[in-house]
C-alpha cells in the first residue's frame, strides 16, 4: 500500500508489513510490535487531512481508521462474490481512489472503488463518504457501496483528475470494449452528471480481465492500455471534461504485455512495464510522446528466471520525491527505481532491482492517486475561484526544513501553495553566497533531500528558484 499524505508530514509506501518513509532520507523499516493488516495486490488506498495526519485506509474490503481498527459501519465494501474469495484483500489493481470533499476536505473524504459482479467479466463503479470528524476524529462511513452508474460494464479503474477551478473532481469510467466515457463532476454538491462522449478507437485487449488507464500529472494527457504493445495516447481539457486527439502508441507485440504504465514528472515520457508473451522475459519501456513519430526504448531487459529474489517487473508509480518506482510481481526483498525519469534513456538512470526491504515481500501492490497538488488551471476561462486578493507569503514559510538542526542529511518539503509543473532549482549556501550543492526539484514533486554529511558545522541558506525568479529561501543550521 501506498500512503499518499496531501499535507506535509510522510509519504509511506506499504509493501506487506514494510513501509518505505520518503520524509527524511529514503529508507525502510519494519515493527514487530505492531499488528498488520495485509495490504497488497493493488485495491488499496489511504487518505489524510491536510496536515498530513492519516485519517484512514482501506484493502479494498473494509475502511480502516488511523487506529487501524475498522471504521463505524466500515465493513464490507464491494460486497460480493469476488469480495468472498478475496482472503486478504480486494485484488483490484487500481481500483480504489480516495479524494477530498470539495465542499469541505478538512473533515470529509470520497472513496471510490469497484465491486466485482463476476470474476473476469464486469464491475460496477461504487463510492463511499466519510465523515472525518466523528468519533473524535476516528471518522465514520456515512455513505456505503452507492452506485455511481448501474448500466455500464467496467473492467478498470475510474480516472479521476481536478477540474481547472482547482476544487472540483472529474471521475470518468471507460466501457469495456465500447468507444464509451461516462462522466461525473464531484462538485461540493455532490456527482453532477456529465454525459457520455464516444471517442477513440474500441480496445482489443484479449489477453488480460483488467484494464490500464493513466492522466498525466498536469491533467492534459490520457493514455489506456489496449493489448500487449499497444496503447492509446489522447488530450483531456481539463474545464469541459472532454477527450479529444485520440492516437496509437505501438511497440512490437513479442515484447511488451501487460500494461502497467507511469507518466514521468514532466508528462514527456510514458513508463510500461510487461513480459514477452514468447520468451516470458521481463521488460521495462520508455515512450516519447514529444516526437513525432513517437519513439521507444526499451531500458530494462531481464531474462525470465523462477528465482523467487527477482522475477517481473509491475506495478509502477511516481513518488513525492520525483522518482518512479517500480514493483516486482513476485515475493522479493527488491524495488526498481527510475531516479531520473524526465530524462531519455540511459540518462534516466535505472536502477535494477535494489534490495531494500528487509524481508522478502509478496507482490509490491501500489494503488494509483490523482494528482492532488494540481490545482486551479491559472489563466483559463475555468479559473473562476482564485483568490483575486493575493495573500503574502513570507519566503521563510513556503518551504519546510527537517531536522534543523541537521547532521547527516535534511529534507526540504515543498508547501501546497507552491505546486509547480516543472523543474525548480534548488541550491544550498553558507552566509558569504559560496554554493555546496545545487540540484533539480522535478514537476510536481515536493519532497527533496540534501545530504550534508560532508559540510562543515555552520549555517546555510537553501534557496528555491524557478529558472531566475526566487521562490523561496529557508535557514538550515549543520552541526556535528
Amino acid at each position: 500500500m501506498i500512503n499518499k499524505y496531501q499535507g506535509n508530514k510522510v509519504f509511506v509506501m506499504k509493501f506487506g508489513q514494510t513501509d518505505l518513509k520518503f520524509d527524511t532520507v529514503f529508507d525502510s523499516y519494519y515493527d514487530l510490535t505492531k499488528q498488520y493488516i495485509i495490504f497488497g495486490g493493488g485495491g488499496t488506498a489511504s487518505y489524510s487531512d491536510v496536515n498530513g495526519i492519516l485519517k484512514y485506509s482501506t484493502e479494498g474490503k473494509r475502511i480502516y481508521d488511523a487506529s487501524w481498527n475498522v471504521m463505524q459501519n466500515g465493513d464490507t465494501i464491494n460486497p460480493g462474490v469476488y469480495w468472498n474469495s478475496q482472503k486478504n484483500t480486494y485484488n483490484f489493481i487500481y481500483g480504489v481512489i480516495a479524494i477530498p470533499d470539495p465542499a469541505n476536505k478538512n473533515d470529509f473524504s470520497y472513496l471510490l472503488h469497484s465491486q466485482i459482479i463476476k470474476i473476469g467479466k464486469n464491475t460496477k463503479p461504487l463510492y463511499s463518504k466519510i465523515d472525518l470528524k466523528m468519533n473524535n476524529g476516528l471518522g465514520a462511513v456515512i455513505k456505503k457501496n452507492i452506485v455511481l452508474n448501474d448500466t455500464i460494464n467496467l473492467l478498470e479503474l475510474p480516472m479521476v483528475i481536478q477540474h481547472a477551478n482547482g476544487r472540483d473532481w472529474w471521475v470518468f469510467y471507460h466501457e469495456y470494449k465500447t468507444r464509451l466515457y461516462y462522466k461525473k463532476l464531484l462538485t461540493p454538491d455532490g456527482f453532477i452528471d456529465k454525459g457520455v462522449q464516444e471517442i477513440g478507437p474500441e480496445e482489443s485487449n484479449i489477453f488480460t480481465n483488467v484494464l490500464f488507464s493513466i492522466m498525466s500529472h498536469n491533467g492534459e494527457k490520457y493514455c489506456r492500455y489496449d493489448r500487449p504493445g499497444k496503447y492509446y495516447l489522447g488530450n483531456f481539457d481539463r474545464c469541459t471534461g472532454e477527450l479529444s486527439n485520440f492516437k496509437t502508441l505501438e511497440i512490437p507485440d513479442s515484447l511488451i504485455g501487460y500494461g502497467e504504465m507511469c507518466f514521468s514528472p514532466n508528462d514527456q515520457f510514458i513508463y510500461c512495464t510487461g513480459q514477452s508473451y514468447e520468451s516470458k522475459d521481463n521488460y521495462l519501456a520508455q515512450i516519447d510522446i514529444s516526437t513525432d513519430p513517437f519513439t521507444y526504448k526499451i531500458i530494462a531487459h531481464q531474462p525470465f528466471s523462477n528465482t523467487i529474489e527477482c522475477n517481473a517487473y509491475s506495478m509502477i508509480e511516481l513518488g513525492p520525491d520525483g522518482k518512479i518506482y517500480v514493483g516486482t510481481s513476485s515475493y522479493s526483498r527488491c524495488i526498481s527505481i527510475i531516479n531520473s525519469p524526465d530524462k531519455v534513456f540511459p540518462d534516466c538512470d535505472f536502477q535494477e532491482y535494489v534490495p531494500i526491504l528487509p524481508f522478502f515481500s509478496g507482490g509490491v501492490g501500489m494503488p494509483h492517486y490523482p494528482n492532488y497538488r494540481l490545482g486551479p488551471l491559472v489563466g483559463s476561462s475555468c479559473d473562476t475561484l482564485s483568490d483575486t486578493n493575493e495573500v503574502t507569503i513570507s519566503n521563510e514559510n513556503k518551504i519546510k526544513l527537517y531536522p534543523n538542526p541537521a547532521t547527516s542529511n535534511f529534507t526540504i518539503e515543498l508547501m501546497d501553495f507552491l505546486s509547480h509543473n516543472k523543474d525548480l532549482d534548488v541550491s544550498l549556501v553558507d552566509i558569504n553566497g559560496k554554493e555546496y550543492y545545487h540540484s533539480k526539484i522535478p514537476a510536481f514533486a515536493y519532497i527533496h533531500n540534501i545530504d550534508s554529511s560532508n559540510l562543515a558545522s555552520g549555517m546555510y541558506c537553501v534557496l528555491l528558484k524557478d529558472r531566475f525568479k526566487l521562490l523561496a529561501t529557508k535557514k538550515v543550521i549543520v552541526i556535528k
